[in-house]
């Protein structure tokens, strides 16, 4: 189960993380250019649609005050002078219309600018009426000082104009900014002002306020009524163009934005994966794994036990060794959630392959976890009493807080029949009087001194010094580290009990060690 949470655990390296933040910081900047771009644009069609609504009332000004007072004071107009006069009076005050005309019988007969036209000029049909009587036409041709121009016209009653507002439309400021106006009739779309160039697929008439994306314009629809509809386009590659200094500011935004967003990253990542909150997290999960060294006997070279080693991975796959991370879980405050998990699991193993009571059992422990009881507890919870003396609880040469209440809880464990030893002897207890004090039943002598004590040397006298110390004191002596045969043979010149080390086995899986102790287990139990 340990192993299977190890499996699945999610580790997102600084890479991925940074590559996240980039990735979700493009698509922010992104998503804040567009909707600012989309935003001015809009401001910019408003502003235009402002300025066409304007030219609009000021045309339907102009007809209520010019055509339609004209026609009301004149409903039977003759192209007399009185009329005339008239007429070449509102074209001086129309701001929009001029060549106010006198239609009779599908002709325009007389107008402001030329007087009597010989011949008439011919009406065409309008192209449509507006809910306001207004029939407007688009390409009529009106006299206009002794010369006639086509464009569109309004009449109202007997009364025509020509529509002159193209000194008042004035192209937009901004050459990225187009639209033209135009009229549906009969199916057909016909253009009425704006861009005549300007061309786009689609000039179906939308609801107001529609806008949408076309060969790359971005495109604002508005209609007047059911015939009569303005398109608006930004040309987004010469909108661009143009405001070459926003591009460059939002650019420098961006990698300002981008580098800072990196070293939050980076402090994010060192925070989140840093080895402390990874134990932590390991030993919240359980998260450990435990593997079994092999303790040979001396005098029979048997396998009679293990002593347990945790292992834990970190979330990038490293396996880190208890030597390594064991100070992070004392400064973590978890040193007694670890025993726990050690030992629970441990026996739960042991049980399982049917060792428990069978070889005897290592296990290290804080000073602190025997000094309070914890261990013990632990132990006799989890235990028969008659797998007591095959229990030997290794206390880690940690610093010790209170020697008094350590001495207690080791004759404590002593007392019930757990066997009590100093790990690794020689890197840290080297106190005669607190190894007295303590009363432990065993020494292990660090490797660090085995290592080259088979030749003669300091670590040869400091080795034998040791063991002669474990000798006054009637303790069982065992040597880690034995990886070599010379060194085995000069151990067993000083008759120490016990030893592990890579010359007989390392630290293994609890399958493999099953596979080396189960044949010394079945021999001792025949």
């Amino acid at each position: 189960m340990i192993n299977k949470i190890k499996r699945t655990y999610f580790h997102l390296g600084k890479l991925q993380l940074l590559s996240i933040l980039w990735l979700s910081t493009l698509l922010v900047s992104l998503t804040l250019f567009t909707v600012s771009n989309i935003h001015s644009w809009a401001q910019h069609k408003d502003n235009l649609v402002g300025q066409l609504n304007s030219l609009s009332e000021g045309i339907a000004h102009d007809l209520k005050n010019s055509l339609a007072a004209l026609n009301y004071q004149y409903p039977e107009p003759l192209c007399d002078h009185k009329t005339m006069m008239a007429m070449q009076q509102a074209d001086y005050f129309a701001n929009f219309l001029t060549s106010i005309s006198i239609v009779k019988d599908n002709l325009i007969v007389c107008s402001s600018t030329q007087g009597m036209i010989n011949p008439p000029t011919i009406l065409i049909e309008p192209d449509w009426i507006s809910f306001a009587g207004v029939k407007v036409r688009q390409h009529q041709t009106v006299p206009f000082f002794e010369d006639h121009v086509t464009g569109r016209t309004a009449q109202i009653g007997n009364f025509l104009a020509y529509l002159d507002y193209s000194n008042a439309i004035s192209e937009p400021q901004q050459p990225w900014l187009k639209y033209i106006s135009y009229y549906k009739k009969d199916g057909a779309l016909n253009y009425l002002s704006g861009d005549a160039d300007f061309i786009v697929n689609d000039f179906t008439p939308h609801s107001d306020d529609s806008q949408w994306y076309e060969n790359q314009n971005w495109l604002f629809s508005q209609c007047i009524n059911d015939n009569e509809c303005l398109l608006i386009a930004i040309d987004i590659p010469a909108y661009f163009a143009a405001n070459q200094s926003m591009l460059f500011l939002w650019g420098s935004i961006l990698v300002t934005v981008l580098i800072l967003v990196g070293l939050l990253g980076d402090h994010v990542h060192r925070h989140l994966f840093s080895i402390p909150r990874q134990v932590r997290n390991g030993i919240n999960e359980h998260q450990l794994t435990l593997h079994y060294q092999p303790i040979l006997e001396m005098a029979s070279g048997n396998i009679i036990g293990c002593e347990v080693l945790s292992r834990w991975c970190t979330q990038d796959n490293q396996w880190i060794r208890p030597d390594e991370f064991i100070a992070i879980v004392e400064q973590n405050g978890q040193t007694a959630e670890l025993t726990e998990q050690v030992v629970l699991t441990c026996i739960r193993d042991l049980s399982k392959v049917g060792m428990l009571g069978k070889v005897k059992v290592g296990i290290n422990a804080f000073p602190a976890d025997i000094a309070s009881g914890h261990i013990r507890n632990l132990l006799c919870s989890q235990l028969p009493e008659e797998y007591y003396s095959l229990f030997s609880i290794e206390l880690t040469e940690q610093k010790i807080e209170n020697l008094k209440a350590l001495s207690q809880g080791v004759q404590d464990l002593r007392r019930l029949g757990f066997e009590v030893a100093i790990d690794d002897f020689g890197t840290g207890f080297s106190n005669l009087e607190a190894l007295r004090e303590v009363n432990v039943s065993a020494l292990k002598i660090d490797k660090s001194f085995i290592w080259g004590a088979e030749k003669p040397s300091l670590k040869r006298s400091l080795v034998e010094h040791i063991v002669n110390i474990a000798k006054s004191l009637e303790l069982h002596i065992i040597a880690e580290g034995v990886e070599t045969t010379e060194q085995l043979e000069y151990l067993r010149t000083l008759d120490v009990d016990y030893t592990q080390g890579f010359l007989h086995s390392r630290p293994v899986s609890l399958e493999e060690f099953v596979v080396k102790a189960k044949p010394y287990v079945d021999t001792e139990s025949s």
